[in-house]
């Protein structure tokens, strides 16, 4: 009786326990398998992120040849990089410093950097990821690949892919490999009001720009400086009316347009 009554107890302790203890499908690897993201144990990030029919994302690698040369080519052409960041061609330098940039936060454990997009024949050409924003619930998308990769649905491809890994971050409630908690729950991204294709994709990816500021001010959790201005415009897409907001300060006077969406929603 007394042998009964402890293996009892001993089944109740760990009854207890096992409820008590982190779960194994908390962790990094299986949560990243549930959102069909190839993770690299042994560095704890990322290896790939499948995007369907042999696309792929890959983190941003310095040494990589292929990675060097598509740099120099997104960040130097003018054709490349009209309307992305401040429209105007980097130097070569510049553009490998870009690079070496996000390839350093990845090889630091920082999950806001980059990645490249291949095509299925393993060619490179497509910069993208969810960066740093100045503010702990906000995150931010970009997207620029070469011009001719352009209208072929490797951006829906890729944006698809971005927002598993956005959900992948906002599940996990971190962004520097599992050290460092985070707050993110909304992207933004910005693009230049004669981007049309950009703003169409965003727009079918679930982004919106119709708001007011003080709605800019709820998702920043702080009022945006005064020096920020916000105006809403009308343009039409497809044969569609949409309201855009339009972003202007003093330091970047080039226009953009700002799109919001709340990470897990369509």
């Amino acid at each position: 009786m007394n042998y009964l009554k402890a293996t009892l107890l001993s089944l109740i302790l760990l009854g207890c326990a096992t409820l008590d203890a982190p779960q194994s499908s908390d962790s990094l690897p299986n949560l990243a398998q549930r959102y069909n993201i190839q993770w690299d144990s042994q560095s704890n990030r990322p290896h790939s992120i499948p995007g369907g029919d042999g696309f792929i994302l890959k983190p941003c690698d310095a040494s990589d040849e292929s990675q060097q040369n598509l740099f120099i080519y997104l960040y130097t052409l003018p054709k490349s990089i009209k309307g992305y960041l401040d429209g105007k061609p980097k130097s070569t330098p510049e553009a490998l410093h870009i690079l070496i940039n996000q390839s350093y936060r990845w090889e630091d454990g920082n999950f806001l950097s980059g990645f490249v997009g291949y095509a299925p024949d393993g060619t490179a050409f497509m910069h993208c990821g969810i960066g740093q924003f100045p503010n702990k619930h906000m995150a931010e998308l970009f997207l620029i690949e070469l011009p001719g990769f352009r209208n072929q649905g490797y951006g829906k491809k890729a944006m698809a892919a971005l927002d598993r890994w956005a959900t992948f971050l906002n599940k996990a409630g971190t962004t520097l490999n599992g050290d460092r908690k985070s707050e993110i729950r909304t992207l933004i991204a910005r693009v230049s009001p004669d981007n049309i294709p950009a703003m169409k994709l965003l727009i079918s990816s679930g982004f919106k720009s119709e708001f007011k500021s003080n709605q800019f001010k709820d998702e920043l959790n702080e009022p945006p400086p005064d020096h920020v201005k916000f105006t809403q415009q009308q343009i039409i897409i497809d044969g569609k009316s949409h309201k855009i907001t339009v972003m202007t300060t003093p330091r970047r006077p080039e226009p953009k347009v700002i799109f919001l969406k709340r990470i897990g929603e369509n």
